[in-house]
């Protein structure tokens, strides 16, 4: 692993320890809830004869079965996910009651007994859940506590072994011990640290590494935040790299029909994996941080036309499918649909930023699709509290694009020679927008 990349990983570490340090009052402290500093080197064991025998036991221990919280781990839980559970603790007991068929948790019970680090971390997460769920014999907040630190202490050991660093089992302890957040109600800022050195460590084990259920189980579970966090922060996603479109590919398994790994959500991600890739290259035109030449902007307008178009056909791939009816099939049509209409919404916009003749057209579109969302959410929060959360989650982009509506169609220019092309949108619009969006560029930094 590169300098930079231990510089980053630890960055994120230290922002997240200092920020729950500071809330608590203990800041100065050390090592009490203290995130773990990744030193990478290759290892992948997976037990030969596992047994779950040790998980029932820690299951009776503790009282709760920690794999009702299956439901927070899906490809369409995001980073505002923390924010809402925060705001609405009474839907945590919703979510609870919609169990995902696969999820890295089903593997739990296989794999418990034969890491330190993973059972620490499982043990820890059942304590706060026997904490929030139980009405009577609530653990005290010290002891939870004393879990945490324990689980953090094992998990820190195990990165720092060039060894182990890289197990399966290190990789979903990293990720059980965020849920620790989300049932904490933490604020979204500490949980998304936590899933940012998670979705480092997706990347830094590399493609070859997601051949089995349980990696790939441990992947899904991030690569949706992986898209979101390379748009907010201007970056391109390493996920649209061909060999990364093929581990996507790989998790394909034929079955329910909207499954997360089912070929229609896997095709849609596939699809918007490219967006962050867009947008920095937008943003880059636009506020001039290379110099684009005419060519150039009509080979990003050409990319970005490709681009809308495989969502347009992903759109007809779906309507082609049969039709399902119940509760569990609304509400993962509707997450389903939340992405698609974001991403469509979103593309149509970088579309324009750069092509003043389309700009208009497809503005329209963008309004009516982030319209849609926002009447999805609506309607689902009456409807279906489930479907609601995953939706709310859609609506950053939505809400982003229907707020700035008045000052994106605003004919008012801006000097013409303080823009590269006359076709790009004025730097103060596309800047506008990025805040509205909580973006990263050099108007928001």
């Amino acid at each position: 692993m590169s300098k930079a990349d231990r510089v980053r990983i630890r960055r994120q570490a230290m922002k997240a320890v200092g920020i729950s340090r500071r809330q608590r009052g203990n800041y100065g402290q050390h090592n009490l809830r203290q995130y773990p500093v990744y030193e990478i080197a290759w290892a992948n064991e997976i037990p030969a004869h596992p047994s779950s025998k040790g998980f029932e036991l820690m299951r009776i221990e503790y009282g709760v079965d920690i794999l009702d919280l299956s439901g927070l781990i899906t490809i369409h839980v995001g980073r505002t996910a923390a924010q809402i559970l925060a705001s609405d603790r009474a839907l945590l007991a919703r979510l609870l009651q919609c169990k995902q068929q696969w999820s890295y948790l089903s593997y739990l019970p296989s794999r418990y007994g034969y890491s330190d680090c993973l059972d620490d971390a499982t043990r820890c997460v059942a304590a706060k859940m026997r904490q929030i769920v139980l009405t009577t014999d609530q653990l005290p907040d010290a002891t939870v506590l004393s879990h945490y630190g324990k689980a953090l202490k094992s998990l820190q050991a195990a990165v720092n072994d060039p060894v182990s660093c890289l197990k399966s089992d290190i990789l979903c302890a990293t990720e059980i011990l965020a849920l620790f957040e989300l049932l904490s109600f933490s604020s979204g800022d500490k949980w998304k640290h936590h899933m940012a050195g998670a979705a480092q460590l997706i990347k830094l084990r590399g493609p070859q590494n997601y051949s089995t259920n349980f990696d790939q189980a441990l992947f899904m579970a991030l690569a949706g935040l992986i898209l979101t966090e390379a748009i907010m922060n201007n970056e391109r996603c390493f996920l649209e790299r061909d060999e990364w479109q093929e581990v996507l590919r790989s998790m394909i398994v034929p079955g329910d029909t909207l499954a997360d790994r089912s070929p229609i959500v896997i095709s849609l991600w596939s699809c918007a994996v490219y967006g962050a890739g867009l947008f920095k290259d937008v943003t880059s035109a636009i506020f001039g941080y290379e110099t684009y030449s005419h060519t150039r902007i009509e080979n990003l307008i050409r990319g970005g036309l490709h681009a809308r178009e495989r969502f347009l056909q992903w759109r007809r791939d779906f309507d082609a499918l049969p039709e399902s009816t119940g509760q569990n099939h609304y509400n993962k049509r509707y997450q389903v649909l939340g992405v698609f209409h974001s991403c469509l919404a979103l593309t149509n916009r970088l579309i324009g930023a750069i092509d003043s003749s389309r700009r208009t057209d497809l503005e329209f579109e963008s309004q009516a699709l982030a319209s849609e969302v926002a009447r999805m959410e609506s309607e689902a929060a009456s409807t279906s509290p489930v479907a609601s959360f995953f939706l709310s989650q859609k609506m950053k982009i939505a809400q982003s694009i229907l707020d700035t509506a008045t000052t994106w169609n605003d004919n008012e220019d801006e000097p013409r020679d303080h823009r590269p092309h006359e076709n790009l949108i004025e730097k103060w619009k596309f800047g506008h927008w990025c805040l509205a969006l909580g973006r990263v560029t050099c108007c928001t930094n």
